[in-house]
């Protein structure tokens, strides 16, 4: 089953599953309010500040990040295989055991993979309900249970989600009302929202999509990262949300689909270079491996080849380490990361999958 609802101003009924809400160009204007959704968790705020570079390559990490949102939905199995190993591979650094400052972390533990994807997920679905209308509970409920299966490409599995669309409603507000924002990730926070070296194309819409992230986050949170507002302020939102409920869903599908097509042609392109300079490589090593099947030897660092292949392997302790606790295997069941004052983790027997 498919939602089906109205467009607004359109006057005919729309089906929309997850691989059509993922493909809208109206995502691309949520991308400010899931980023700062996912740093006020005090777990991803600390290893986003301890590993992230917004400052000075603000551009390229929206890229990637928009590369593997489209790929995850609509690439090829091979396509997006090699993607992911390419996410993992930059993400087996990304650890930290817990300290004074703040809690462990992991760019593998589960629990943080779950609240990085539900940010995207409830961002995409805030925005087409805001422009395309509310859908039926039924509706909801399908476009939920796909987009569990679409967190798949962040080692996520659909029963790592909350059971129902519902349960993940009380997850979210939960999570929310258990965010901590800091003055290092609200100096993050800054860079996102006021990139140095941004293009002139995205210096023209910065002063909109500040508004519309400010507008979209929840208001408790706003007021952490210290976001001007006001009723003034908020009726400038709101017309911005009228206006594109008015002329989003009358633009031709090629313009909707637009950034998904282009960065899909990246992609394809990034890939067919690096699979020629593979083939070069080897060629010039040894003429004869040239027609061997390609990846089987794309580099990777030991920790990137476990985090490639498992990622969940790569917390697990390595001969060359002191055993750490938060590289300690898991049990079944179990869920990564320290305890911290603001947010609960799972323990063995414990509470209900999903929460944090």
């Amino acid at each position: 089953m498919t939602a089906v609802r109205a467009d607004r101003g359109a006057g005919t009924p729309r089906e929309l599953a997850f691989r059509q809400l993922s493909g809208e160009a109206l995502c691309l204007a949520g991308g400010g309010r899931a980023l700062l959704l996912q740093i006020a968790h005090p777990a991803v705020g600390r290893g986003v500040v301890e590993h992230s570079d917004f400052a000075d390559r603000m551009m390229a990490r929206f890229h990637a990040t928009m590369t593997f949102v489209y790929a995850a939905t609509f690439a090829t199995p091979e396509e997006f295989d090699l993607v992911r190993r390419r996410v993992n591979r930059a993400h087996a650094p990304v650890r930290g055991t817990a300290t004074a400052a703040g809690p462990a972390y992991s760019a593998f533990d589960p629990e943080l993979q779950l609240w990085v994807a539900a940010t995207l997920y409830a961002t995409m679905v805030e925005l087409d309900e805001r422009v395309f209308g509310p859908p039926s509970a039924a509706s909801r409920e399908e476009l939920y249970r796909q987009a569990t299966r679409w967190g798949g490409g962040l080692q996520l599995r659909p029963e790592d989600w909350p059971a129902t669309e519902a349960a993940f409603r009380d997850y979210w507000d939960d999570m929310v009302a258990r965010l901590s924002v800091t003055d290092a990730t609200r100096a993050v926070a800054g860079q996102i929202l006021h990139p140095g070296g941004a293009p002139v194309w995205l210096r023209a819409v910065l002063p909109d999509a500040r508004l519309v992230t400010a507008g979209l986050l929840p208001p408790g949170v706003r007021e952490q990262f210290r976001l001007p507002w006001s009723p003034a302020i908020e009726r400038r939102f709101e017309r911005r949300m009228r206006w594109a409920g008015a002329v989003y869903p009358r633009l031709p599908e090629r313009l909707r689909h637009g950034p998904r097509d282009a960065y899909l042609r990246r992609l394809r392109r990034s890939l067919a270079d690096e699979r020629r300079a593979v083939d070069d490589r080897r060629a010039a090593d040894d003429p004869r491996a040239a027609d061997a099947p390609w990846g089987a030897d794309a580099p990777r660092t030991a920790d990137g080849l476990r985090a490639a292949d498992d990622p969940r392997a790569a917390d697990a302790p390595r001969a060359a380490d002191a055993p750490r606790a938060a590289d300690a295997p898991r049990a079944a069941g179990e869920r990564g990361g320290a305890a911290h004052p603001g947010i609960r983790t799972r323990q063995p027997g414990g509470s209900t999958p999903g929460r944090v």
